[in-house]
């Protein structure tokens, strides 16, 4: 047998482990008889002299298992590369893992490597309890194996939280497997054991952040916990949960709890629910809650278990086995396999930090015509067949396509099995596993395979059968669908809770999906008509029956007799075989009654009751309710939808089975050269491990293709070149180290660490520098003094990127007297584009919450623990009034002050920071401490005087609370902030050929081949371009520039001018056009000097469209331009699609172009035309319009909700997008003065007049005299097409 095939079979072999047996009693019977009583023997030796171990081993395995299930993954040591479990902040305070160890010791003495640690911890924890009872007071069945994967940042996402709520908690056992019983009863489990202060405290001192106590809690109880816990700063005192009982296991827990004396906010919450609260009743009899406990004992161990051969049997359990040369060998091959198709993919570009595509150009109408003519009529016939005996099909269709598009792209992974029970495929999860029809898939793919093996993709097969089922009853197609799809070969669970918009998501989350999709509102609205077909489970929306705000309450805007309905059929606690129809009485019948339902307050989801509490989906879900707009609409959007991420060409596959992926498809077996590709092939998989894969290092400080001492041959003295500088100018500029971490942190978070923040602006178009949060850094000198003296040193040899990383690291290091306090592995290129457009996308906002925050950080590749620590930054620096000051004077645009702000340092602010915001005024970020690198910053931050809404937010998270109380030790907070520098600075790294190396940090190289290192430039030209060409292929970094532009790649393309939003007026000027077309502003005033008198709305009209073209990618014209490839352009979209006056615009054009062929802008007649509508009918100018503009190439309809002031804003969001265009208040209110002229339609504020706070009720700042007038003119609901001067 050749080699290739001999590994890849093994390959196959080791992927394709089964996950065989199941747990049994006595497992170990005749491999290890002794086995049980070992671990009671040892357990029982220790419990007996320390009485708080049986509390410490029913935690360990509780938590060990709510993370990969009960694998033992929680005894694990960290590594080098690998922040374990047992290091995440909920596992901090575990112990007894000595214990654990003193019994595997034992039985490996007994019977090597036959007993898991899994299945030591599961029965440590049954004995441990069982000691005090001297017998076992639960069975465990056996047979566990022990995972190879262990992970921190699981452990936070995973384990249950003590300041969760019932509806999070309840979900989070659901997430295991388990029920709302099993929940109540596993809480008995505090009936034994301590918690922490800092657990609690919040609930004692500052509830609902305004320095209030929990009103739930017995105040007898409270008090004596204030007795205990003096500070929400204290995170070391710890107190009995089960006060008097704390040691012995029983029912006591239930007790107090009743008493409202519940220690946790997870405690507290089991009473908000009637059907858990009646549980708890039952369990204050002792024998009934053993009973119960020993039942939710066995569910919660056999939890995501690894039997047969998954997993593996450890030698020691704080450590995985490392494997025998020829296993190893195979098991390196497949992880480079899984490597290149996790991560590469044959070019999909899903890497970290891109954006999905819509790839509508990609596919094509027939595009089986030749070479599979028969396959769609295939697709229907047994769609067709299928949808006739079960009319529930066409919905279970329709959403299985909608849940494979929106994770990883519309490429058949839902539909892929299980590999490797430790990663579960898409169809494991949650969201997935009511999904149904796949075995028609599979049928109608086996009956195409007949007829044309290997050539029908099973995404195409997806998106086919999608359409006709939902086509069944019409007899035609509902849309066309495109083409061409390839099958991916990755499907992961863990992808989808992240990517699939949630039934239980508000507006904003919905959106921020969506958009994340390259989505916009019309299209969420839209796709979420597709819940006129189909059920749901009564458990998705019961909430909003029963306990919507956590008091046992029904959602107040569900219509009140449909919610009678809904408890008619789904009773509480809800019945997860129960469904009911989403769209009542319509849903076999795809149509509009959907918006009917939805405007009538019957949405079934608290998603769909999401629509309409924003004002432009509200007027979206009325324009398809009273036209037939919604069909043709749909099909566009389904489209789009079934384009988004699509691979195509040699991307994917074509799988022969659509539940199974392969590994090469036959034309690649049958090449000739097969040796010459294996060896190619090998290479390619070498490099993505190198390239990709080592993201976290490789041990030795090495990280994402960096390594230590990059320079130790080539330019040995670079770094201490770096040093020299940076010592002698912190000396005598002591605010240079918080200056360079800050650029660092700027340059990594957009482009990554690509030195993209020191490029000096190229043809006009604005640089990273340029943009406004970069306006304020200052130290280029700083990197360019450091760059020439290298550059005498070693010409070509160091980047930039590596230069200012170094600099920011040996700065900060002078100030924390810590020779240096992170390592800095380089090798780093410079990257070749900047532009100030992408900076306000990725750079976190000083006005963020939590959410947002953490969402970007995690959009890097990033963390919880990353996000805190960095911003531990903040002990450095100042920062400028108008970043805070809304928190001073307006912070919910009432004129009031932000109520977690410490009131005291409040006024100190107002004191240095007046209103209005000085622009040049600034205030430490951390007082009295600002310059010194320490743990001030947490210090303060607990006292409710962190600067920026996006400090206070921190407070706002009990995870981020937590680790904010950690990192008041220093040693904790300096270790966690050098591993989140290192992570920091290895983000979208260009390394090997990529990039470029400058000669001076502002600019870039004039030839990019100059900057190849010289042993490459003697390769042959020929070699050159093969292997690049055959890289780019295989990288998938080839691909087709499609009309509508890629607006969020990452490339030159973007140098159309987006977002120059600076008020500046940079390469534009007075009289730009008099020598080439010297009558251009000429034509433009008499074209508008003749409209006006017939039609006096132009003025407000061509105003209102040049503002919103210069919001959206800066003055380009783009909203000019018409739709491309079905892609919505920005004049589609619904706050433009009032827009008018574009056949005035093109008049002028055409006038122009009679005049002067090829020479004046569409951007610079929209902009005259404004001017010259506004000042008629005066001859004077009201203000000087620069030209020279150029126009730009992109236009989309999913751009514009993020960059247009909406007409809803409150003040703090209108001054912010403001900023992010480069305008200031004065600007603002000056240009809001332009609503002096036009009409609004009734939409756009009849909240105001009817519904203001969403109880029915009118806006009270209002005139009350003026509301009744627009009354008479807007009656409710709004007609779409009723203006308002």
């Amino acid at each position: 047998m050749k080699v290739g095939s001999i590994v890849f079979m093994l390959i196959f072999v080791v992927l394709g482990v089964c996950n065989g047996g199941d747990l049994r009693k006595k497992f170990y019977e005749e491999s290890c008889p002794e086995a049980e009583d070992i671990v009671k023997n040892i357990t029982w030796k220790h419990v007996s002299t320390n009485s708080v171990l049986p509390a410490k081993f029913l935690r360990m395995h509780f938590h060990d298992c709510f993370v990969r299930g009960c694998d033992a993954s929680v005894l694990l040591n960290s590594t080098a590369n690998n922040t374990a479990e047992k290091d995440a902040i909920p596992n901090l305070s575990l112990a007894g893992f000595d214990v654990i160890d003193e019994i595997k010791t034992q039985l490996e003495k007994t019977c090597p490597g036959i007993v898991s640690c899994a299945d030591i911890v599961a029965l440590a924890a049954r004995d441990s309890v069982s000691f005090q009872f001297n017998k076992s007071m639960w069975e465990v069945l056996t047979g566990r194996r022990d995972g190879r994967i262990s992970l921190a940042s699981q452990a936070l996402n995973e384990i249950p939280s003590p300041f969760f709520n019932f509806t999070t908690l309840r979900q989070s056992f659901a997430n295991k497997g388990l029920t709302l019983h099993d929940l109540v009863v596993l809480s008995g489990g505090h009936t034994i054991g301590v918690g922490h202060c800092n657990f609690f405290s919040n609930r004692l001192y500052n509830f609902t952040g305004r320095g209030d106590q929990d009103p739930s809690l017995n105040s007898t109880y409270a008090a004596f916990l204030k007795t205990k816990c003096t500070s929400l700063a204290d995170n070391t005192t710890t107190v009995a949960m089960d006060p008097g009982s704390s040691l012995s296991f029983d029912s006591s827990y239930f007790k107090i709890l009743k008493q409202n004396q519940g220690m946790f906010q997870s405690d507290a919450a089991l009473l908000t629910d009637k059907g858990s609260s009646n549980i708890v009743n039952e369990l204050v009899e002792s024998q009934k809650f053993f009973t119960e406990f020993a039942q939710s004992m066995k569910s919660m161990g056999a939890i995501g278990v690894l039997t047969g051969t998954s997993g593996e049997i450890r030698k020691k359990c704080s450590k995985k086995i490392m494997r025998a040369r020829n296993i190893a060998f195979v098991f390196l091959v497949s992880l480079l396999v899984c490597c290149v198709f996790r991560v590469c993919d044959a070019g999909n570009g899903r890497g970290r930090g891109r954006r999905p595509r819509v790839r509508v150009d990609e596919l094509r109408m027939n595009f089986y015509k030749d070479s599979c003519s028969e396959a769609e009529d295939i697709v229907k016939k047994i769609t067709w067949s299928r949808i006739a005996n079960n009319s529930g099909l066409s919905a279970k269709l329709l959403r299985m396509h909608y849940h494979d598009c929106f994770v990883t792209g519309c490429d058949a992974s839902v539909l892929l099995d299980t590999v490797d029970s430790a990663s579960p495929a898409e169809k494991e999860a949650i969201p997935n596993r009511s999904l149904f029809g796949f075995d028609v898939i599979e049928d109608i793919k086996a009956e195409i395979e007949k007829v044309c093996p290997g050539v029908v993709s099973c995404a195409d097969i997806l998106s086919l059968s999608a359409r006709d089922a939902v086509s069944f009853r019409s007899n035609k197609p509902k849309w066309e669908v495109h083409t061409g799809r390839k099958d991916g070969r990755i499907s992961l669970a863990s992808q989808v809770s992240g990517n699939l918009p949630s039934p239980f998501a508000n507006f904003s989350g919905l959106m921020q999906v969506f958009t994340n999709k390259g989505l916009d509102e019309h299209d969420l609205v839209t796709l979420s008509a597709a819940h006129t077909v189909g059920v749901a489970h009564c458990g998705i929306f019961s909430k909003r029956l029963y306990n919507f705000s956590g008091n046992g309450d029904g959602d107040p805007s569900l219509n009140a007799t449909y919610a009678d309905f809904l408890r008619s059929k789904c009773p509480n606690p809800a019945d997860p075989s129960i469904t009911v129809e989403m769209d009542p009485r319509s849903s076999l019948s795809f149509d509009k009654s959907y918006f009917t339902t939805v405007l009538q307050n019957k949405g079934l989801f608290t998603s769909d009751a999401a629509l309409l509490t924003d004002p432009i989906a509200l007027n979206t879900l009325k324009r398809f309710q009273e036209t037939n707009d919604f069909f043709s609409e749909f099909s566009n959007v389904m489209m789009r939808m079934g384009a988004m991420d699509v691979l195509t060409g040699n991307e994917g596959e074509i799988r022969k089975k659509c539940s199974i992926f392969l590994f090469f498809s036959n034309s690649t077996k049958m090449m000739r050269v097969r040796n010459t590709v294996f060896v190619f092939l090998i290479s390619l998989l070498v490099l993505g491990v190198i390239r990709v894969c080592s993201a976290y290092g490789d041990g030795d400080g090495n990280v994402a293709g960096l390594r230590l001492n990059f320079y130790a041959e080539r330019c040995p003295a670079a770094e201490s070149i770096v040093k020299t500088i940076i010592l002698s100018r912190v000396l005598t500029n002591p605010t240079l180290p918080a200056k360079l971490l800050r650029m660092h942190f700027h340059d990594c978070f957009v482009r990554g660490c690509d030195a993209s923040v020191l490029l000096d602006a190229v043809n006009n178009v604005p640089a990273e520098k340029d943009s406004v949060p970069n306006s304020s850094l200052s130290g280029f000198d700083v990197i360019d003094d450091i760059k020439t003296a290298i550059e005498k040193k070693c010409p070509d040899v160091v980047s930039c990127a590596d230069i200012l990383a170094l600099a920011a690291r040996d700065a900060v290091s002078l100030v924390a007297r810590d020779a240096d306090m992170w390592e800095v592995p380089t090798g780093r290129r410079d990257g070749r584009v900047s532009l100030a457009s992408e900076i306000n996308a990725n750079l976190p906002s000083p006005f963020s919450n939590f959410s947002t925050l953490l969402q970007l950080f995690i959009e890097k590749g990033l963390d919880l623990t990353d996000l805190v620590s960095l911003s531990g930054g903040h002990t450095l620096g100042v920062a400028h009034c108008a970043t805070f000051s809304n928190r001073l004077y307006n912070f919910t645009g009432k004129g009031d002050a932000d109520p977690s702000l410490d009131s005291k340092y409040a006024q100190d602010l107002r004191s240095q920071c007046p209103n209005p915001a000085n622009a040049a005024t600034t205030v430490y970020l951390d007082p009295g401490s600002s310059r010194s690198f320490d743990i001030n910053y947490f210090k303060i931050l607990l006292q409710q005087k962190g600067l920026l809404q996006s400090d206070a937010a921190l407070l706002k998270d009990g995870n981020s609370f937590q680790l904010v109380e950690r990192f008041l030790n220093s040693n904790d907070f300096f270790n966690a902030f050098a591993k989140s520098m290192v992570k920091m600075g290895a983000i979208d790294v260009l390394t090997g050929n990529a990039g470029e190396i400058r000669k001076k940090c502002r600019i870039l190289s004039s030839s990019s081949y100059n900057s190849f290192p010289t042993q490459q430039k003697m390769m042959r030209v020929r070699h050159i371009v093969f292997v690049f060409f055959v890289s780019l292929l295989v990288l998938g970094v080839v691909r087709v520039c499609d009309a509508h532009g890629n607006g969020h790649g990452r490339g030159p393309e973007h140098g159309s001018g987006r977002g120059r939003g600076h008020g500046n007026v940079a390469g534009l000027k007075i009289n730009f056009y008099t020598e080439h077309c010297p009558d251009a502003e000429t034509i433009v005033k008499r074209i508008i000097r003749s409209r006006v008198p017939t039609n006096p709305t132009v003025p407000a009209k061509l105003l209102r469209m040049h503002f919103h073209d210069c919001f959206v990618r800066g003055c380009d014209a783009s909203v000019l331009l018409d739709a491309v490839n079905n892609v919505p352009a920005e004049k589609d979209s619904i706050p433009n699609s009032s827009l008018s006056g574009f056949d005035v615009i093109d008049d002028i054009k055409t006038a122009i172009e009679n005049k002067c062929p090829g020479v004046v802008s569409c951007a610079d007649i929209l902009s005259l035309a404004a001017r010259d509508a506004v000042s008629f009918p005066s001859i004077k100018n009201m203000w000087e319009v620069p030209t020279g503009r150029r126009d730009g190439r992109v236009s989309l309809a999913s751009e514009i909700n993020a960059n247009i002031p909406s007409p809803f804003s409150n003040f703090s969001t209108l001054l912010q997008l403001f900023i992010n265009k480069g305008l200031d208040l004065t600007d603002l209110v000056s240009l809001s003065g332009g609503h002096t002229i036009d009409v609004a339609h009734c939409a756009t504020f009849s909240n105001r007049l009817y519904n203001f706070t969403g109880k029915g009720d009118a806006d009270p700042s209002l005139d009350s005299k003026y509301a009744q007038d627009l009354r008479s003119q807007c009656p409710n609901p709004a007609n779409a097409t009723t203006t308002v001067d």
